[in-house]
C-alpha cells in the first residue's frame, strides 16, 4: 500500500480522490489520518469525517510522510524486539517536526511545512 501511495503522490498532479481511496483500504491508517486532521494543531472548524477531505486538508506531502511513517511502524511491530520503543519513536518524531516547523516560521522561510516533513524522515 505504501508503494501505491508513493506512486500517487509523485505524480505531477496527484489524484486526491484516488489517494483517499487507496488509504481507505487500510482502516488503521484511515483512522490515524482522521485523528491527525481533527487534532487541535489543525484547528479545523468542523470535524472531518471523510478521507478525501482529510487528504485535501493535510496535503500530498504530509499524507505521503504519514503513510510511510505508519508503514514503517507496522513493519517494526511485526519484526519488533524487546528493545523497540514505539512510543519514544513517535514522541521524538513529532517533537522534531514541530521544532523544525517553528524554526522555519521564525526564520520566515517560504515553506516551513517542508521542514516539518523533513524532520520526520
Amino acid at each position: 500500500m505504501a508503494i501505491q501511495i508513493l506512486a500517487l503522490c509523485q505524480r505531477e498532479e496527484p489524484d486526491l480522490p484516488k489517494l483517499a481511496q487507496v488509504i481507505g483500504q487500510d482502516p488503521a491508517l484511515s483512522v490515524r489520518l482522521l485523528k491527525i486532521v481533527n487534532s487541535p494543531y489543525f484547528a479545523v472548524p468542523r470535524q472531518v469525517a471523510r478521507l478525501d477531505h482529510a487528504v485535501a486538508l493535510l496535503g500530498v506531502d504530509a499524507v505521503r510522510t504519514l503513510a510511510l511513517t505508519f508503514s514503517i511502524v507496522k513493519s517494526l511491530r511485526r519484526n519488533s524486539t524487546e528493545g523497540a520503543n514505539l512510543s519514544r519513536f513517535w514522541r521524538r518524531s513529532l517533537i522534531s517536526g514541530v521544532a523544525a516547523r517553528q524554526l522555519g516560521q521564525w526564520a520566515n522561510l517560504p515553506d516551513p511545512e517542508a521542514l516539518f516533513l523533513a524532520a520526520q524522515e
